[in-house]
């Protein structure tokens, strides 16, 4: 489980964070709170390369409790992933625990980390469904009932909450936040600045991909939503502005296109040439691919 984590660092975040190079510990705590964070993870690095987690998660906790004073939220929020990447490889049963973990913390957060938060609680889910598909296949959902032990949910279950959870990352008001501003959290040179430029093109993004992923173990109905109709494939303005039909409001492309057309009036009103042409780039290789 720890090897998830480790995944999802490479990806952004919420999807791609490192650490970054070779100190060895100390115990010194009176290093400068404003300077020493890059630091402070060469030490963890150092320790979780000599396989020592149990000391590598000591100092992200105390990591953490620094940011927290400082009101440092980039810092923060690398610290709660680190945190749970360790608690994941330390306990049994690590990503149900560290799936309530993020589940509390995300209900304490507002604003960029919450959405931040939202992302990558949506793909732990995904993560655990992926992992444990064989256990659940025959079991069945009670309409309107969602037990409290996720070990327990059917398939039904953790795809709703993945796709709200994902869904809900994606506000407007993060259009006002440049991908900057968290720059702690990304790889340097994993996202282009001028096709990511602000944290709601990253987050949606992160969710157009999980919606158009195809899952083999998802029954569509017969009149499934298909991403077909001669508007899908107009001009970028004119897409935006579309208004397409569908019987399952839930199905997954239609989903994808909504976030397409979002995205797309964005960039147009922005007028930001280069994410403009990434994201119809994309949205006319996943038409096409149909």
């Amino acid at each position: 489980m720890n090897n998830y984590f480790v995944g999802f660092s490479l990806l952004v975040l919420l999807a791609a964070l490192v650490l970054m190079a070779f100190q060895t510990p100390t115990t010194d705590r009176n290093m400068s709170f404003s300077d020493n964070y890059e630091e402070r993870w060469k030490q963890i690095d150092s320790l979780e390369q000599k396989g020592l987690p149990q000391s590598a998660l000591k100092e992200v906790e105390a990591l953490y409790e620094q940011a927290n004073n400082e009101d440092n939220q980039p810092q923060r929020i690398k610290a709660l992933i680190y945190i749970n990447k360790y608690k994941t490889r330390l306990e049994e049963d690590g990503l149900v625990k560290a799936i309530g973990r993020l589940t509390e913390q995300v209900e304490t957060e507002e604003g960029a980390p919450k959405a931040i938060l939202q992302s990558l609680l949506a793909e732990l889910y995904t993560k655990y469904l992926n992992d444990n598909i064989w256990r659940m296949r025959e079991r069945t959902s009670i309409q309107d009932f969602v037990p409290t032990d996720v070990a327990t949910w059917t398939v039904e279950n953790l795809t709703d909450e993945s796709a709200r959870l994902y869904l809900a990352s994606v506000r407007a008001e993060l259009q006002q936040v440049p991908k900057s501003a968290f720059e702690a959290l990304w790889v340097k040179g994993k996202y282009n600045e001028k096709l990511r430029p602000t944290l709601y093109d990253l987050l949606a993004h992160r969710a157009i991909d999980y919606f158009l992923i195809s899952r083999s173990y998802l029954t569509e109905p017969r009149n499934a939503f298909r991403f077909d109709q001669a508007e899908a494939f107009a001009p970028a303005d004119t897409f935006a502005q579309a208004a397409f039909e569908t019987p399952d409001s839930s199905a997954r492309k239609y989903r994808a296109l909504q976030l397409f057309q979002e995205v797309l009036a964005f960039r147009l009103s922005e007028k930001n040439t280069p994410a403009l042409v990434d994201a119809d780039l994309k949205r006319f290789q996943f038409g096409y691919q149909q």
